[in-house]
């Protein structure tokens, strides 16, 4: 059994298995072989490894490779991570306290709106009153509806707003 060697005059199909690098791969002669017909024939056998890693922070084993390269590399590496991190923190800190803020202003226009109408209803119960003190009967009628319309609008139920998004809202598909 002999290592590889480079051969220029290999096919396209035996640079790709080697992922277009040369590695020591062992050649097996099929000669042997009863399956085989006809001569000599080789076979290459090859074996690929891949190592994936995600992070702020490079792979811990490649991690010392950089102070080699350049002094203190890896501290200015733990430094801008950190940084980084920091950023966004502060970030997410201010969203959440925008968020806080127009939640507090929904809460206050809520709150605005009910003491409005509270007041509304109370003006026009006071008409409907001295229209009826007045024998105004259609008057009174009227305010006093009006009353009440004011009272079953504050009631009703706050509309969710539309989803811009069509695929959203509901996926009825219709199946043929």
């Amino acid at each position: 059994m002999t290592a590889a060697e480079p051969d220029p005059q290999e096919d396209e199909l035996t640079k790709d298995v080697v992922t277009n690098e040369y590695a020591d791969a062992e050649f097996v002669d099929n000669e042997t072989d009863p399956d085989v017909e006809g001569g000599s024939q080789d076979t290459l056998i090859g074996i690929q490894s891949y190592q994936n890693f995600s992070g702020p922070l490079p792979h811990p084993a490649l991690f010392g490779q950089y102070n080699e390269v350049l002094p203190g590399a890896a501290e200015r590496i733990f430094r801008m991570t950190e940084k980084q991190l920091d950023h966004a923190i502060e970030l997410e800190n201010a969203e959440a306290s925008a968020n806080r803020r127009l939640l507090d202003a929904e809460i206050a226009a809520a709150t605005r709106a009910q003491w409005f109408t509270f007041l509304l209803v109370l003006v026009f119960l006071g008409i409907a009153a001295y229209a009826l003190y007045k024998g105004q009967a259609i008057a009174t009628i009227g305010a006093g509806l009006a009353a009440l319309a004011t009272i079953a609008y504050a009631l009703r139920g706050k509309k969710e707003p539309q989803d811009d998004n069509p695929s959203s809202a509901g996926d009825t598909e219709l199946s043929a």
